[in-house]
């Protein structure tokens, strides 16, 4: 890891505008009966007057839509995805659901519950000798003090009679409301309004239905359907995507307790329930220490702005539902990087992020009189470092992502190089390789980094940074990194500008030269007087596999690939996974992506498929043991970085699979980082209802405003900052989160934090 000394909701209020009748064929019986809208016997307790009504309308029914079948584009010979992408098809919404609306009896009653997640239904068979003696209830459900509330619900029962309906808090016995409302064959229509007195509420409040005296003959069935209790807080305990989901792809939100058994996606503009169904899979979350439940919602795909509504009242942020939810967010992540470009001047493009050019003047070589020109590149994160090994991990993820979806890149998108005739996140890869190529030596290694001795105070601009920088010898790890980078450059760059191709191309080859020279391991570290960061990779065999496969898809030449494969069974851990410190799995997917290496080397291809596969697996069960189906569980420095990784080494894996599953899990990582987590945070600046403001960053520290589209670390169990230092012990670690300058484990950004969520997002499109 890299070590540093410092470093709309809208409101829905209670007024109803629009009643609605939410009635579904729950039996035989009720087929052929029509609604019967009464009033019931109780009088409702008047709301406070609202300017924002909810609107509770019958929902369209929903149409089954024909099958879409996605068209996979012919990007470049070399990335060879031959799979049948097969239309997608969304799993039962309801499997999973268990109801958590209880019938509970005293002797001599007895009854028994046949629920669905959109009718609670009690066979009674005892009736029992009093009200209380049959009960139908829900504990649980949050009731703040000085709050109305209303319960809208169908009513009927197989023979004529009487339920009560109580309201009351479960910790205290306090109540809040009781009435009786007649229950016939024929189905009848209630709203029942009540209010909780100031300093009563809580979070367990109860609504009891009492079916115990109906005065009837055992036997009997009550059947409650379509109940929804609407509230005039904003109780936002529904956790989304607060960006938006793909309209053909899943989509699922999570409820962080006890929500109800249904939940409504409500369109934001008319009010109107666009879709309902089931709350599902209750499990403990001990990273978040919550009981989380999920819904979902896939079968919706009509665009336009909703929110969810759980059967208890609860409520998610706003979102959309698009084709593509992700340009803005793209070209805003692309742009961030931008951002971050050092050696030159951020001009009128930048806004108020503007400065002249920084770091311009030569780098000392360390103990030594040899200086360099090392201009350019990306400041790394939040300081003004430049780091080969974290620069080519970013590199990487540009390339791939425009050589896996070229047409979603254009060369408009605002930035210092649009409007050049080359798609603007290949302008960006340039901009970083050029500065790599500038920090290879003659024999081929490259310096692992330039930096000043210690980091600038924090409100300094770059262009204001006069400290005297310092190149760091390089090292075998940096140099496998660079070579790779370099290699896939050749492949990115061969049809736009084959000139600059063999430049890379020629680089990659000088750098495997240096290794083949070099065969031991070596790690450059920060001498005792510098502070600023470093990464400190345990090991240089991933990057050397991938620079080899990269090479061998660039050349053919068969050597580079032998070298590959005596790597791979010597270590077979160095194509694990995705990350800065563990780039194997680049090399893995150039193999499986390339159209002759099937036919070249079957053996080791099917070795590659199963390295990829036992990742991907581990992944999506990792994902299942979480209640925002994050399949990262290191909570550390850089652990939205790890989700984001995850998230494209699934892709890879749905990519050459075609697996439905994978894509699936890869999409949740999204959702992860743009709201479906317990911080209920978009972790990405400038979008989502809310998103970082105080992220640590230098540039935005001095400039006094933020980087948009700039990604958040995320959560730091370990402690390793003062705000996180000071948090209460009892946080768990997915929490261990804070929107502050000074918290530079959990809110810095960086380079390669960026670019594997550019890579994730063009993956799954």
């Amino acid at each position: 890891m890299k070590q540093r000394l410092r470093k709309p909701n809208s409101r829905y209020g209670w007024n109803v505008a629009v009643m609605i009748v939410v009635l579904l064929l729950f039996d035989i019986v009720v087929l052929a009966v029509g609604l019967h809208r009464t009033r019931g016997v109780a009088e409702p307790v008047e709301p406070e007057p609202s300017n924002e009504p909810i609107v509770i309308t019958e929902p369209e029914p929903i149409v089954p839509e024909e099958p879409v079948v996605i068209e996979i584009p012919e990007v470049n010979p070399i990335l060879s995805l031959n799979y049948h992408r097969e239309p997608y098809e969304a799993e039962d919404p309801s499997e999973g659901f268990v109801s958590e609306w209880y019938v509970t009896y005293e002797a001599p009653a007895y009854a028994e519950a046949q629920n669905t997640y959109e009718t609670i239904q009690a066979s009674i068979l005892t009736p029992g000798s009093s009200a209380n003696a049959v009960q139908i209830s829900r504990w649980g459900i949050p009731l703040e003090s000085g709050k109305t509330y209303t319960v809208f619900f169908n009513l009927s029962s197989s023979v004529n009679g009487t339920v009560g309906l109580k309201a009351y808090n479960g910790d205290t016995g306090v109540e809040y409301s009781s009435s009786q409302f007649p229950a016939t064959q024929e189905p009848s229509y209630y709203e029942y309004s009540f209010s909780v007195p100031a300093g009563k509420g809580g979070y367990n409040g109860v609504l009891a239905f009492q079916a115990g005296t109906l005065g009837v003959a055992e036997g009997s069935t009550v059947t409650i359907h379509a109940l929804r209790l609407v509230g005039q807080d904003d109780n936002a305990a529904v956790r989304t995507n607060q960006v938006g989901y793909y309209a053909e792809q899943q989509k699922r939100c999570t409820f962080i307790y006890s929500c109800g058994d249904l939940f409504d996606v409500v369109n934001a503009e008319t009010g109107a329930i666009a879709y309902s169904g089931a709350i599902v899979h209750r499990m403990e979350d001990n990273a978040v220490n919550e009981t989380d439940y999920y819904g979902d919602f896939t079968n919706l795909r009509v665009p336009g702005t909703y929110f969810i509504r759980s059967q208890n009242g609860l409520v998610s942020h706003t979102f959309t539902i698009e084709a593509d939810p992700y340009e803005d967010l793209r070209n805003k992540a692309l742009l961030m990087l931008s951002y971050q470009r050092c050696g030159s001047e951020l001009g009128e493009w930048a806004g108020q992020l503007s400065h002249a050019e920084c770091h311009t003047s030569q780098a000392t070589l360390f103990l030594t009189d040899v200086v360099k020109d090392v201009h350019g590149g990306w400041h790394d994160a939040g300081d003004f470092g430049r780091y080969v090994s974290t620069g080519a991990k970013a590199v990487n993820d540009l390339l791939l992502a425009y050589l896996s979806a070229p047409e979603l890149f254009s060369d408009a998108i605002e930035g210092p190089d649009s409007g050049n005739g080359i798609p603007d996140i290949l302008d960006e890869a340039r901009y970083e390789l050029e500065w790599m190529m500038r920090m290879q030596e003659e024999d081929g290694g490259l310096f692992c980094k330039v930096t000043s001795q210690s980091f600038p105070s924090d409100t300094t601009s770059p262009e204001a940074d006069n400290l005297p920088l310092y190149l760091l010898a390089s090292d075998t790890v940096s140099t496998a990194d660079a070579a790779g980078s370099f290699a896939i450059a050749y492949l990115a760059f061969q049809e736009v500008d084959p000139g600059f191709a063999e430049t890379c191309l020629a680089c990659a080859e000088k750098a495997e030269r240096y290794l083949h020279s070099k065969k031991n391991y070596v790690l450059t570290v920060n001498p005792m007087d510098f502070s600023t960061g470093q990464y400190l990779d345990d090991g240089d065999r991933d990057g050397r596999f991938t620079a080899y496969l990269a090479l061998y898809a660039a050349t053919g030449e068969t050597r580079y690939l032998d070298e590959a494969k005596g790597i791979y069974e010597d270590e077979p851990s160095c194509v694990n996974f995705v990350s800065w410190n563990n780039n194997g799995m680049y090399g893995v997917y150039l193999f499986l992506t390339n159209a002759e290496a099937k036919d070249t080397d079957p053996e080791f291809y099917e070795a590659m498929e199963d390295a990829l596969k036992a990742s991907a697996d581990h992944l999506v069960s990792a994902s299942e043991g979480s209640g925002y189906e994050n399949a990262n569980a290191i909570y550390e420095w850089g652990s939205n970085a790890y989700t984001a990784n995850d998230g494209i080494v699934l892709s890879m894996a749905y990519h050459v699979f075609g697996k439905q599953i994978y894509q699936q899990t890869a999409v949740e990582q999204i959702n992860y980082l743009l709201g479906r987590n317990s911080l209920d945070l978009c972790f990405v600046s400038g979008f989502g209802n809310r998103s970082p403001k105080h992220q640590h960053n230098r540039l935005a520290s001095a400039k006094g405003t933020s980087i948009p589209g700039a990604l958040s670390g995320g959560p730091d169990a370990s402690r390793e900052d003062d705000v996180t230092e000071v948090m209460d012990w009892n946080t768990p670690p997915a929490r261990m989160y804070a929107d502050e300058y000074g918290s530079y484990s959990t809110n810095e950004i960086a380079i390669y934090y960026n670019s594997a969520l550019l890579y994730l997002l063009a993956s799954v499109s």
